[in-house]
């Protein structure tokens, strides 16, 4: 897949994400450029609870699980995301999320 393309993807499912949903395209390619894409195989560990949060992270295929005290409380597939409120402020992760049965390819935005 081009960059282009994917910076087209990326753009597409930043308008899904709330905070993101009033900004327009220009500034929507601007957040798109900033990422970064990142793979997890399956179990392993893409954030841990009591972590500093660092940015949102959309899952582009397979699936994450959320977990607290080791119980999954969520399950997240293409086009979902977690972390977004790391965007706005500095707080500690609240849930582990780990790569499910399958690699999960993700995009990263940092703050």
């Amino acid at each position: 897949m081009t960059d282009a393309r994917k910076s087209g993807q990326a753009i597409e499912m930043l308008q899904r994400v709330p905070i993101f949903s009033g900004l327009n395209k220009k500034y929507l390619k601007n957040v798109a450029e900033k990422r970064t894409e990142q793979t997890f195989g399956a179990g392993q560990t893409i954030v841990r609870e009591g972590e500093l949060g660092f940015g949102l992270f959309l899952v582009l295929e397979g699936a994450t699980e959320v977990r607290k005290s080791s119980k999954v409380v969520a399950k997240l597939g293409r086009g979902q995301f977690f972390g977004e409120l790391s965007l706005l402020d500095k707080q500690m992760r609240s849930a582990d999320v780990v790569a499910g049965l399958v690699l999960a390819p993700l995009l990263k935005i940092r703050r």
